[in-house]
């Protein structure tokens, strides 16, 4: 499974409203499409976190 990315990754980024704002959009443009969000730790270089957020109605 190939996931491609919506946009730059949201780097230090610690406002939950400013990810649900990129979901909406997201959604919006791809309305067909599973969203997935993924979180990092910077401390540790590692994946934490990976989840579908949005999946299509079809």
């Amino acid at each position: 499974q190939i996931w491609t990315m919506w946009k730059l990754p949201l780097f230090g980024c610690t406002d939950s409203a400013q990810v649900l704002k990129e979901v909406e959009e997201c959604k919006k443009e791809y309305p067909n499409a599973f969203i997935r969000i993924i979180g990092f730790d910077n401390t540790r270089q590692v994946q934490c976190i990976s989840f579908i957020a949005c999946k299509p109605l079809w």
